[in-house]
């Protein structure tokens, strides 16, 4: 079986991306193009870069792309629930134990 513990404090704070890193994960089957249009939430290009005693200066498709983390691990938990995995949102992890052919991790499940 496999399984991953979610926390149930998901960050909404936009995740920051350039457009080339996104399509390397295209490329090697992590999403498709259609899911990556649903994940992106917006999108500031050119984008003003400031240093402090240096000025500003503008860049192009440098971290320009804001994705939802929300979307992206909706996404990526129905893929894993629909490969067979379990998932256990809200409870703790509280060990891993990793050995040459297995790794078995004791999930604390408590009722509220």
């Amino acid at each position: 079986m496999r399984c991953i513990p979610i926390s149930d404090k998901q960050r909404e704070q936009e995740w920051n991306i350039s457009r080339k890193e996104l399509m390397e994960i295209v490329e090697i089957g992590i999403l498709s193009e259609v899911e990556v249009e649903q994940i992106i939430s917006s999108d500031f290009n050119p984008n003003r870069c400031g240093f402090e005693n240096k000025g500003e200066i503008w860049v192009e498709n440098i971290l320009h792309l804001g994705i939802s983390p929300a979307k992206l691990v909706e996404i990526m938990k129905g893929r894993f629930i629909s490969s067979g995995g379990t998932i256990f949102e809200g409870k703790s992890l509280s060990n891993i134990s990793v050995h040459d052919d297995i790794a078995v991790s004791k999930i604390l499940l408590f009722s509220s």
